[in-house]
């Protein structure tokens, strides 16, 4: 028990040329006792300056160090040596103080003097106004995390001025940290030199004072080993503080005997931090409170660097692996939390077995795919397997079941769709990465962002298991989406190169650009879907297709769930009767509980049967994710539509129910908070959402099948619209008489222009997309060819200049030389060529639905149209040819000699004919409808008309040539016949078969 006796408040202490007087006593330790007071100004006597007076004291547990009634400071003579002992330690300090002071007078209070007075010793001190950490962490509630590393490093900063003099501080603890300032500004003060030696000194041995607070002294001060102390001495005091802070408990004297990292699990600062923020503390206490001082910070230096990452990992900020890890679990887990399509990737058993297959025949299991990837020496792969297979949920369950805890070990995990791709997105994969990172102050731009992205992901992690990646990157959709992938695919080959990043691409179809290795995923056995559908109680169906179906994990999924929710077996034969059954199952499910009457049931109805629809028509033709932006014009349409007579012509059911639909809703949007937030989405989960708002179907198969929905629907809107029309005109012309003369004649005449129905726009905007496509390609063909050319006349008048024989294969162009003929290659390479068989599909489905194109009203140019898709192939299948020549006879001196230049002009002819031929087939296919569309009363196709004007204008070279390309398309076709001819008698073609053969 502690008895010592303060001075009183108001005691004078006469010190010499300083009368100071006792304010208030502030605390003690086990040296002295500690006390605000303060002293009148020489010059203006009624004004005081502040002091702190600490007066020498020690505790002795048996008293014998006491003041008497006079305020002296007494001892017995049994307590003499520790009294000696304790003035000696007095001295010291102050004699460190003061070295410490010269040498860094920013971080240390003044020491003002020291005087002997009541037979005891005081040192008055500069008072700056400091708060103990002791007394305020009692005070404080809900002090933020970061707030505590700011003051660890604030302690860290004086501790190092310590050492740095070689001295070290022994006796660091919260009630001898003093925080002086408030909130940011607020600064660091150790106090309390008792304790402290210079190193030197405590290796030599001998008897000196230390403090051994518990809790906070390291083992090798509580067992006197002074072999062991140094400066991880200090640092694991200061590590024990940080502990106090986070917990608000000091160690237990077991916890620092076994040096085990304690538990920080219930630490209330920590509750809502992120997992490598805890991680991180969990790192600072295990190696600053190590028992093992070889295993302890050696340094303020190194537990400087892991504040500094720890205080990072709090505000987010950096492009590092934990802020990688981070952001890659946060995404993955908000994707499947806030969408309830995705809710599934969490329940084990609503999954399925998923298997692949590599080429030589070997099963592999996802589990063990990822194995291989990330063990040392892995690489990329390429998942591939039809709709409905399990790629999706492979990859997100993947994700999802990344360990819950930081490691340094673990690479981070990054989910990403590819479905939002569109051409022309370069660093698209970089720039999703880093969209979600907070970046530091030097970090300034988005191009620094991505070199700091590569350059971590330029080399691996160095893990007790070998190396492996930093971060694993999983990419899902390549085949959903559309144009030319050619800038994607080189940023998903130049991610996979880097000894730090793996990928695991998914798509439907192979793509032989990509050189991963590949796995296919396997459908179900028939035993497993048998199974699988017995523990459900559901019997296997009869037709064969349909047992075939359901090998795929997606649509026995389907299935089970239908007729789960319809409560008995139900009897299909294919894959849309299927899908049918299924979103009837979904309307019974939600309209079950809800009475007769009740305007919900109307509202999903219309939901999933009219709403749904229209949007997945839309995906469709943008190719991509939608917005809010994108789908309120196709709410707007449904809304106005839903005031229309010819709504229950269509929808029979919905007659006298069609206010219900509308509900409460004012206008369109708030018709569009109804159909697609609340219902689509959150109810019935058959839309996900993405971090940045945009919407995507549940599935791609899903979306497959309510276009075709969508695209029926038009057609009965539209053939209304045109009864209704033709209605109008009739009555329009009864009212004006003359029935027989004006309506029924002019239908008989010949030559009467009939109204024509409109091709299906959705199946319009394809076949435009592609003619547009085909268009380009050539276009590019055209250009790269064009540069080669440039480039060997540029080789051929550098060498007629310098006196040169005109050996084109001599010259020194062989670097601009190689390169364009690298373009010629690439304009020529089939992944990268529009799919005829694709677009032809376009075609015939076109002409299917219609008979004139929306916009400008007139039939397609269908040979044209058919011709054009075909071109980008055709003259790749004949340049190469023309190519290959070429490049022989560059390197054959004597043939380049005789007839190089001819069959450089022949070729640019050639060229200049195709150029022609393919600016008349666009002005004959697309321009006439982009006339249309910008000439539109529509905003949406008007936009539309910009968008594609924008995409032709690419084209510089080509676009020149197609303005002039007016004449009669017989005339380019002949102008080719005859192109093609002359560069067909030159003689290289002759000479290089006759080397072939």
């Amino acid at each position: 028990m502690d008895n010592r006796i303060c001075l009183k408040a108001g005691t004078c202490l006469s010190f010499p040329g300083m009368e100071c007087r006792v304010e208030s006593f502030v605390g003690k330790g086990s040296n002295a006792m500690v006390y605000i007071g303060t002293y009148p100004d020489e010059q203006w006597k009624d004004l005081r300056h502040r002091v702190l007076i600490k007066e020498l004291f020690p505790f002795h547990p048996q008293g014998m160090i006491f003041r008497d009634s006079e305020g002296n400071v007494c001892c017995t003579e049994e307590a003499r040596p520790l009294m000696e002992l304790h003035r000696l330690s007095f001295q010291r300090a102050n004699e460190i103080h003061l070295q410490i002071l010269s040498e860094y007078p920013a971080d240390i209070d003044a020491n003002i003097n020291t005087f002997s007075q009541n037979q005891t010793l005081y040192s008055v001190l500069g008072f700056s106004g400091g708060r103990s950490l002791d007394k305020e962490m009692e005070q404080e509630t809900g002090t933020p995390l970061a707030v505590y590393v700011r003051r660890m490093m604030g302690a860290l900063d004086v501790l190092e001025a310590f050492h740095n003099s070689g001295l070290l501080h022994l006796d660091i603890s919260p009630d001898n940290i003093l925080l002086i300032g408030e909130g940011k500004r607020e600064r660091i003060s150790l106090i309390d030199y008792n304790s402290v030696h210079t190193l030197e000194e405590i290796r030599q041995g001998g008897s000196f004072y230390y403090s051994a607070k518990e809790g906070f002294a390291a083992p090798e001060i509580r067992s006197g080993r002074s072999s062991a102390i140094g400066y991880g001495t200090d640092l694991y005091a200061l590590t024990a503080v940080f502990y106090r802070m986070l917990t608000g408990r000091n160690l237990t004297v077991l916890e620092t005997v076994r040096g085990q990292v304690p538990d920080i699990s219930d630490a209330p600062c920590l509750a809502d931090a992120p997992e490598t923020v805890r991680s991180m503390v969990r790192k600072i206490l295990k190696r600053g409170l190590a028992a093992t001082v070889s295993r302890r910070y050696r340094a303020a230096g190194q537990m400087r660097q892991d504040l500094e990452e720890l205080m990072d990992r709090i505000e987010g900020k950096g492009i590092t692996h934990p802020a990688l890890w981070e952001t890659g679990r946060a995404n993955i887990l908000r994707a499947i939390n806030s969408n309830s399509a995705l809710r599934y990737i969490k329940e084990e058993e609503k999954l399925y077995p998923v298997v692949g297959e590599t080429k030589s025949g070997e099963r592999i299991s996802s589990e063990e795919l990822l194995s291989r990837m990330l063990s040392p020496g892995g690489s990329s792969f390429f998942l591939l397997g039809d709709g409905g297979a399990g790629k999706t949920t492979a990859l997100l369950r993947a994700a999802y079941l990344q360990p819950a805890k930081y490691s340094g070990a673990e690479p981070a995990v990054t989910y990403l769709s590819l479905y939002g791709w569109t051409e022309g997105k370069s660093d698209y994969i970089k720039n999703r990465i880093l969209e979600s990172l907070k970046f530091k102050p030097e970090t300034d731009s988005m191009e620094l962002a991505r070199h700091e992205l590569v350059r971590l992901l330029s080399v691996p992690m160095y893990t007790r298991f070998g190396e492996r990646p930093q971060l694993l990157i999983l990419l899902d959709g390549l085949n959903e989406i559309s144009g030319n992938t050619k800038e994607l695919l080189q940023e998903i080959m130049e991610l996979s190169a880097m000894p730090g990043t793996r990928i695991l691409l998914a798509g439907r179809s192979d793509i032989e650009a990509v050189p991963f290795q590949r796995i296919r995923l396997k459908p179900l056995e028939k035993e497993e879907v048998g199974k699988i559908l017995g523990e459900n109680g559901i019997l296997q169906p009869e037709a064969k297709e349909m047992a075939e179906l359901l090998r795929s994990p997606m649509m026995l999924s389907i299935y089970i769930r239908t007729v789960i929710s319809r409560g008995k077996q139900i009897f299909i034969h294919s894959q849309e009767e299927l899908l049918d059954s299924y979103f009837a199952a979904i309307l019974d499910k939600e309209i079950r509980e809800l009475p007769p009457d009740a305007k919900e049931r109307w509202q999903t109805e219309a939901a999933l049967f009219f709403v749904l629809p229209e949007i997945a028509g839309l995906m469709e033709r943008k190719g991509r994710e939608l917005s809010a932006q994108d789908m309120l014009p196709a709410l707007e349409k449904c809304y106005r539509r839903m005031g229309k007579r010819m709504m229950t012509g269509i929808f029979p059911e919905w007659i006298g129910h069609i206010a219900d639909i509308r509900g409460e809703s004012k206008n369109a949007e708030e018709w569009y908070g109804t159909m697609v937030h609340e219902i689509l989405f959150r109810r019935l989960g058959l839309l996900v959402r993405d971090e940045t708002g945009r919407y995507r179907m549940s599935h791609q198969l899903i979306e497959e099948y309510l276009a075709i929905i969508h695209r029926g629907f038009e057609r009965k809107f539209a053939r209304r619209e045109r009864r209704q029309r033709l209605l109008l005109i009739l009555t329009c012309v009864l009212c004006l008489g003359g029935i027989y003369h004006w309506v029924y004649l002019p239908l008989l005449a010949p030559g009467q222009e009939e109204v024509k129905t409109p091709y299906d726009e959705a199946l319009s905007e394809n076949v435009l997309d592609a003619a547009l496509s085909s268009y380009m390609a050539c276009a590019d063909q055209y250009e790269a060819f064009l540069g080669l050319l440039e480039v060997l006349s540029a080789e051929a008048a550098d060498a007629e200049a310098d006196g040169g024989d005109g050996d084109g294969g001599e010259t020194d162009g062989g670097t601009a030389y190689d390169k364009a003929l690298q373009d010629c290659r690439d304009s020529l390479d089939n992944d990268y060529l529009p799919e005829a068989a694709r677009t032809s599909g376009y075609l015939e489905n076109l002409l299917a639905s219609g008979e004139v194109m929306p916009w400008s009203g007139k039939p397609l140019e269908e040979e044209a149209c058919r011709a054009l898709y075909d071109l980008p192939r055709e003259r790749a299948e004949e340049y190469a040819g023309y190519l290959d020549i070429l490049v022989w006879a560059r390197e054959n001196k004597q043939a380049w000699e005789y007839f190089g230049e001819e069959y450089v002009q022949a070729l640019g002819q050639c060229l200049q004919a195709d150029a022609d031929l393919n600016g008349k087939y666009y002005n004959l296919v697309v321009e006439p409808e982009l006339t249309a569309m910008e000439q539109s009363d529509s905003e949406e196709e008007r936009q539309n008309g910009t968008r594609y004007r924008k995409a032709a204008a690419q084209a510089v070279q080509q676009g020149n040539i197609t303005k002039e390309a007016t004449a009669d398309l017989e005339i380019y076709k002949e102008a080719q016949k005859s192109a093609l001819r002359e560069l067909k008698k030159n003689g290289l073609t002759a000479l290089f078969e006759d080397r072939e053969d």
